[in-house]
């Protein structure tokens, strides 16, 4: 019984990168790739440093931009490339309560 049930969890982790999209990929708005997903992810914490002085524990944030990359099966160099552009796209919506729950997140991620 255990091994049949370790093999309903592992079959979708072997096929999806075989069909080149991620297991998070239905989790992502209509039109976009798995790299503007993680970039717009990524794309939140670069307005968190930008707009919010929230004061990022570099080491803790890169390795969190490496596991959002690993996520959604795509490189860090271009979540890092693309990531800011997201930032600016999403800047204009960013609010008092936007920084406070962006802070909060930072507690929780434990990147502060």
């Amino acid at each position: 019984m255990r091994r049949f049930a370790l093999m309903l969890v592992l079959a979708p982790l072997t096929v999806a990168p075989a069909v080149g999209e991620s297991l998070l990929s239905p989790l992502s708005p209509p039109g976009w790739s798995d790299l503007d997903s993680a970039a717009a992810a990524v794309g939140f914490w670069v307005n968190g440093d930008r707009l919010c002085q929230i004061p990022y524990d570099p080491v803790a944030l890169e390795a969190l931009i490496q596991q959002t990359a690993a996520l959604w099966g795509v490189s860090v160099a271009a979540v890092k490339r693309d990531a800011p552009k997201w930032g600016d796209r999403f800047a204009p919506n960013v609010t008092r309560d936007t920084c406070r729950k962006a802070r909060q997140q930072a507690k929780r991620l434990g990147i502060l």
